[in-house]
């Protein structure tokens, strides 16, 4: 955890607990000044809990359990969201609870979930619909998975965006043109424990203009941001 000089506490992290859902006892006192939360690492299959932070600006849920936001709490001031390596496979259902939900997120990555394509030559075609599509539900956003969100592709999104959500193939599953979906499951063998940093491993910070590394500039908050999936380009041999 880390506070100012007058004991507010501005960031904690619960990565690596295990965690199957945020509850009580594994929370201080006093969470109302939390404004980053880093719950990578665990088995998270409820966001419930979330309801007790409510000025939170960034989350991390990196490498969880994670099949939908159903229960997500409104959280207005979310800023910065990183689900990197989970399982949710409904985009649709994601935006839509999104929107409703995290209205002001400017800062998104979805990578090694089903719902975002691969990075390859095979799946260029589904991901850049994938991104007009994510970009036109979610108007703010400024930075998608490994990239700026730059005007052009913004004004395309807002022209075209609306054509390209996913149509759902079966019960479990939407595709995109030209989506071939990852193999992503959440066990061990899928995990990447000590991958670079996301753009959520510096509290509060932004990433730089243009950059593709994902990484963010300097924060006022401290936080140990080791378990965070990064936030790059993926070929297969990463896979």
């Amino acid at each position: 955890m880390a506070g100012d000089q007058n004991g507010a506490i501005h960031s904690i992290s619960l990565s690596g607990r295990g965690l199957k859902a945020v509850s009580a006892d594994v929370l201080p006192l006093n969470t109302k000044s939390v404004v980053h939360l880093d719950l990578s690492d665990n088995v998270m299959t409820s966001l419930a809990g979330l309801h007790v932070f409510d000025k939170l600006n960034s989350l991390v849920l990196d490498r969880n359990s994670l099949t939908d936001l159903s229960d997500l709490p409104i959280l207005y001031s979310l800023d910065t969201l990183s689900l990197n390596q989970n399982n949710i496979s409904h985009l649709v259902r994601l935006m839509d609870a999104l929107s409703l939900k995290c209205p002001n997120v400017t800062f998104l990555s979805l990578l090694k979930n089903p719902c975002c394509p691969f990075f390859d030559e095979l799946n260029s075609e589904a991901y850049y619909c994938y991104r007009l599509y994510v970009i036109y539900r979610l108007p703010k956003l400024e930075f998608l998975d490994c990239s700026e969100v730059d005007e052009q592709e913004r004004r395309k999104a807002m022209r075209t965006g609306a054509n390209f959500a996913p149509v759902r193939t079966d019960s479990v599953s939407e595709k995109l043109p030209g989506y071939r979906p990852s193999s992503v499951s959440v066990d061990e063998s899928n995990r990447v424990p000590n991958g670079p940093a996301s753009p959520v491993s510096q509290a509060g910070g932004r990433p730089h203009a243009r950059s593709h590394s994902g990484m963010f500039g300097m924060s006022q908050y401290q936080y140990d941001g080791s378990h965070s999936e990064g936030n790059r380009f993926i070929s297969n041999k990463d896979l």
